[in-house]
């Protein structure tokens, strides 16, 4: 927010709520929790000072998914004491007061902000390694389980990347260990989603860089050489590695033990997604010849896989399929409308020729991935993580 706005609060107010809102990230999502409900009285307070806290696309529909999503609470009849199912939606509203405040409290220290989400996941990181080494088969951090982790890691190993790069200090090896744990960290919570989306974000990132590298005049052919040489080496060896592993968790060519423990059964190359688009098909299937087009328009309620479908899953495991099983085909458009916003965001970031922007955008690729394959946006953590990647990005990118 610009200094010479008619209504701006105090420094202290903004940067201390999204400092315990971020606190979250690695230590306890109750802070998340406390941070989000913070950031809702604080908008109210902006508002109340007459002080217009929807300046932009994505606040705006960041707040009618949040009235779609009171609209499916309620078609779902749950009790208003038992508001678990509200709390995606409220971090997510989070998004209005920091894009808000991002040009006060995060632009002119980004640097800053990012060492220290470097070293609050390097701690994490390390607890999850301890914990895997106690006896845990996947690791897990401070709280949640190995996917909050994973999740945590694709959109901090970019950062740390791009924070190692732009500092010259002796900290740099802080920041090395760091990432070194991180990287480990990730491998043993085996998901694949997040290997992908890494996988994918990085190599985004690397290709834009590669290219601008290939620009400039003074290096020779055989220096251009190597670089793609390096280009093709680098995602062969991940791949590699990823094959020959026996985990199926990571290889979805390993096969299973069967069930009565003797060969191998078929691999499951979508790790249980397959049964889950066809259950929403089923679902879908008969809400059209029942003619139900408030369900289709406005959706089920939340927390519809619970109600409706007797399964291990207790989610859509995907971002749209989500939204849409739970607010409808509007509850999808507005998704679909915010990611697309996001993704502008994230190709300006990877073009931005600055490597803590550019790291911000790869680690957004990242996410954007990873929301094929199970919650994102529409999860808790995870839509806390996007709150602080937009903001970075908006802040960014919107001059």
């Amino acid at each position: 927010m610009p200094t010479n706005s008619p209504y701006a609060p105090p420094l202290w107010i903004p940067r201390s709520l999204l400092a315990l809102f971020c606190a979250g990230f690695f230590l306890s999502h109750i802070l998340v929790q406390i941070g989000a409900a913070l950031f809702f009285f604080y908008t109210i307070y902006l508002a109340l000072h007459r002080r217009p806290v929807i300046t932009r696309a994505v606040p705006g529909l960041v707040l009618i998914y949040l009235v779609s999503g009171l609209y499916a609470f309620i078609v779902s009849g749950q009790s208003w004491s038992q508001p678990k199912d509200l709390l995606p939606h409220l971090v997510l509203f989070a998004l209005i007061p920091v894009s808000l405040e991002a040009d006060r409290v995060i632009r002119p220290h980004r640097a800053l902000w990012l060492e220290w989400m470097v070293y609050g996941a390097g701690l994490s990181a390390l607890a999850g390694v301890v914990n895997h080494f106690s006896g845990m088969p996947r690791t897990e951090g401070f709280f949640g389980g190995y996917f909050t982790l994973a999740a945590l890691m694709t959109f901090t190993i970019p950062l740390s990347i791009g924070v190692f790069i732009h500092h010259s200090s002796a900290r740099r090896w802080l920041i090395a260990f760091s990432l070194l744990v991180q990287i480990t960290a990730l491998w043993w919570t085996y998901t694949r989603s997040a290997f992908l989306g890494l996988f994918l974000g990085l190599g985004a990132w690397g290709l834009v860089e590669f290219f601008r590298w290939l620009r400039r005049r003074r290096l020779s052919l055989w220096q251009k050489s190597l670089g793609i040489a390096f280009l093709i080496a680098l995602p062969m060896a991940l791949g590699s590695v990823l094959l020959q592993s026996d985990n199926p968790r990571v290889n979805p060519f390993a096969g299973r033990k069967s069930a009565a423990g003797e060969g191998v059964s078929r691999p499951d190359f979508t790790s249980g997604r397959k049964s889950i688009v066809e259950d929403a098909l089923r679902i879908l299937d008969a809400d059209i010849r029942e003619g139900n087009w408030k369900a289709l328009l406005m959706g089920r309620g939340l927390s519809s896989r619970k109600r409706l479908v007797d399964s291990p899953y207790g989610s859509w495991e995907s971002d749209y399929l989500q939204a849409l099983m739970n607010q409808g085909v509007f509850g999808l458009l507005l998704v679909v409308l915010i990611y697309a916003v996001f993704f502008r965001k994230v190709i300006s970031g990877l073009l931005s020729g600055q490597y803590l922007t550019a790291s911000l955008a790869a680690a957004g690729l990242a996410f954007i991935v990873m929301s094929f394959l199970t919650l994102q946006l529409c999860g808790f953590n995870s839509a806390a993580i996007f709150v602080f990647l937009y903001a970075n990005l908006f802040s960014s990118t919107h001059f």
